[in-house]
């Protein structure tokens, strides 16, 4: 096990040069570097996504050197003791040729620690990064006697690294698309530059395609040349990751968190994978025995935020709330504003699954614009998803349909396979309200079949779900059943009790039809149960209101307009002027079944009222 190392973040290097032509040495010197500094695991060097995110929320940019004041940012940002800054010079006159100047800094006190200038022929670039991380390891104090190691960088050829830092430029700028189109030539025209596995298996799941994630997992764990240790070990983790082989996969991040205990990547990395797993007790226990003993992620809000998410995942929201705004507090302390724009769209889903979403959409808008001004594309259509499921609460369904139909265009635009499967689903749901049966059909249909082709299993059962509902509306009950069954089976995979208890509405529903009261009245029960131990107060209200109608067919008025009574504050702090006027009409309904004509009128025109 290692003693606590000395952590180091990698910035730039800069040029003066205006050709965007050369501008990819920027990024390979930069993870060329940052890899080579990180050989023999003296040093912690900060990832490199770690320190891009930075620089992309941060009035920090990348220099040559920075003032005492920058780099206690940087410190407090990433808990870097050493930040490492420089140049690059690239020479046209005669043989082409690259100068590269580095100094490496204290970001306590701002003294310069180390120094190198090395110059050489552009077709020596990896040789030259590794003369000045030699040079600057041995003036840190590190000694020089690395030199024989490969590493997965130094092992390319010219042209895959002039590929590797165009792809890495454009996964910086979120730009998935043409990152993804340039790490696939790299693999396939180098096939043993392991870093582009890697790279290219984080650009398919951002955009939802977890069977090619996992292929070109699979393929780097077959091309590990120039790999550290730690490096494969991270690589094993997220292999048996893709696989969903959870076990595999906690033991591999348990076995970094062992050897490399400095490192408060890997029981966060550790945490998130117990929740992808559903295993949202032993992810709070991870989590929170992590801030326990870890100073530097007690500060961290991205613990924070992973902690709400295993909270909002147990069904506890209002903690989850509360969790997420001390990670939008601390994220603001440092500057951490993608996490702060993340961490409101979360809360802003919660409010509306407790009823209280009146004065999120503000919120909402600041998201968005912080995504945007970021270039995150596919945040924005989460954003906009999150705004769009609160105008429909409202009833401004047109207003709704816009906002869903914007961030549809968006993910397809992004190339997002997941993001756009849930989002039809999520139009095919609203223009089911709208009654628009025939363009809901070809959407849920839509992204049933996207989302079987990306093997994303909540967008499948969704759209089982859509289509079931849409089938119910026309009366094909056998179809309604055919529906049910097949999401029930994909649902199983998933311990989603929303889900669940929306599978057990449409089955009550499908009862109603068939005129089986009892069975109805059971399965709406039983969905109400589930909604309220999730604390959805907007999916209460629906299931009392459901329950209501059934009393009413039933003839028990008594007991429908009770169930109506108790669903209307609830619709009315949701926001969800439909459902308010359904529960006023059926309350008028109930009246009118007691003979109490005047009452059952004055209900009836409040909910004229509403529904104009």
């Amino acid at each position: 096990m290692l003693k606590a190392r000395t952590v180091v973040a990698v910035l730039g290097p800069v040029t003066e040069a205006s050709s965007q032509a050369d501008a990819w040495y920027a990024s390979a010197i930069s993870e060329l570097l940052s890899r080579e500094l990180a050989l023999g695991e003296r040093l912690r060097v900060v990832a490199t996504p770690s320190v891009q995110r930075m620089l992309q929320e941060s009035r920090i940019r990348e220099a040559q050197q920075y003032d005492a004041s920058t780099l206690l940012q940087i410190h407090r940002r990433l808990d870097a003791a050493v930040v490492v800054t420089g140049s690059y010079q690239l020479r046209t006159e005669g043989k082409r040729g690259i100068q590269l100047s580095f100094v490496a800094q204290d970001t306590q006190t701002g003294q310069t620690l180390a120094r190198s200038v090395v110059a050489g022929a552009t077709t020596e670039v990896f040789d030259l990064v590794a003369q000045v991380a030699q040079i600057l390891r041995r003036q840190l104090g590190l000694g020089d006697r690395l030199t024989v190691h490969k590493t997965g960088l130094r092992t390319a050829n010219p042209d895959t690294l002039k590929r590797y830092g165009e792809a890495l430029q454009e996964l910086r700028g979120f730009r998935l698309l043409r990152a993804g189109e340039l790490l696939s030539r790299v693999v396939s025209d180098d096939p043993d530059f392991s870093p582009a596995y890697e790279a290219l298996a984080t650009v398919w799941r951002s955009l939802g395609y977890d069977v090619k994630a996992r292929e070109t997992l699979r393929h780097a764990m077959e091309h590990t040349t120039g790999l550290q240790r730690e490096e494969l070990l991270r690589l094993d983790a997220r292999y048996w990751e893709s696989l969903k082989d959870w076990d595999r996969a906690f033991s591999a991040y348990q076995t970094l968190m062992r050897l490399f205990p400095d490192n408060p990547e890997y029981p966060l990395a550790l945490g998130e994978t117990q929740l992808s797993a559903g295993k949202h007790q032993e992810a709070l226990a991870t989590l929170t025995r992590m801030q326990d003993e870890n100073t530097g992620a007690r500060l961290d809000p991205r613990v924070d935020a992973a902690l709400a998410r295993a909270l909002e995942d147990k069904g506890d929201f209002r903690a989850a709330h509360s969790r997420y705004q001390t990670a939008i507090e601390k994220s603001v302390s440092i500057g951490a504003s993608l996490l702060v724009a993340r961490c409101l769209v979360s809360q802003a889903y919660l409010k509306k699954y407790l009823g209280e979403a009146n004065g999120v959409i503000p919120n909402l808008d600041q998201a968005i614009q912080i995504f945007r001004r970021a270039g995150a594309q596919l945040d924005v259509a989460d954003a906009l998803a999150a705004k769009g499921w609160i105008l429909r609460d409202r009833g401004d369904a047109q207003h709704a349909f816009e906002t869903f139909h914007d961030a549809l265009g968006i993910l397809i635009d992004a190339g997002s396979g997941n993001g756009t499967a849930i989002h039809l689903g999520n139009l095919a749901l609203l223009l089911l309200r709208m009654g628009e049966l025939p363009l809901a059909t070809a959407r849920a249909e839509a992204s049933l079949v996207l989302a079987r082709e990306v093997d994303y299993k909540e967008a499948s059962a969704t759209a089982q779900l859509s289509l079931g509902w849409i089938a119910l509306h026309r009366t094909e009950l056998q179809r309604v059943d055919q529906y049910i069954a097949a999401a029930e089976r994909t649902a199983s995979e998933l311990d989603d009790h929303l889900l669940s208890a929306w599978l057990l509405w449409l089955s009550a529903e499908s009862q109603l039809l068939r005129g089986n009261l009892v069975q109805a009245a059971q399965k709406h029960e039983q969905a109400l149960q589930l909604r309220t131990l999730v604390g959805s107060s907007g999916f209460v209200a629906e299931s009392r209101l459901a329950l209501a109608y059934v009393a009413l067919l039933s003839e028990r008025p008594e007991d429908a307009r009770a169930s109506a009574e108790q669903a209307l504050p609830l619709f009315r702090a949701d926001g969800q002027r439909d459902g308010e006027t359904l529960a006023l009409a059926v309350q008028g309904a109930a009246l009118a079944q007691q003979k109490r004509e005047d009452e059952a009128l004055a209900l009836a025109a409040q909910a004229e009222v509403l529904n104009s």
